[in-house]
């Protein structure tokens, strides 16, 4: 049954992480089109393109440490991208906010912990 919430994971982190990608490049456009059309306005959204980028990256290494199930320290970096997915909601993300809390959620879980333990990546 807790094989099956591990999948659950891994299958959320995979769809958070595509959205995270296509908001950074949305974001990214938009920087650029205010900074061109507003003299500065690019500046001031211009983290959100990196904060959509770092949670795209870290929910792509989850999702290859859950399908791989070969390094330790996942547990870890589950924690570290979620938060940075529920960070998200400032770039208008929100669904990739809702599969951060509920990442956290579902790894506060003894025995999703314990499936970590006994497969090795915890």
């Amino acid at each position: 049954m807790y094989n099956n919430q591990l999948n659950v994971l891994k299958i959320l982190f995979l769809i958070s992480g595509i959205l995270n990608l296509i908001t950074a490049v949305v974001w990214l456009f938009n920087t650029i089109l205010g900074a061109v059309a507003f003299c500065g306005l690019g500046c001031v959204i211009g983290v959100l393109p990196i904060i959509s980028t770092i949670s795209c990256v870290l929910d792509f290494m989850v999702y290859n440490r859950l399908k791989n199930n070969n390094k330790t320290g996942t547990y870890s970096l589950i924690k570290f991208a979620s938060i940075f997915d529920i960070i998200a909601i400032m770039t208008l993300n929100i669904t990739s906010t809702v599969f951060g809390i509920t990442a956290l959620v579902m790894i506060s879980k003894p025995e999703v912990k314990q499936e970590m333990v006994n497969r090795g990546i915890y």
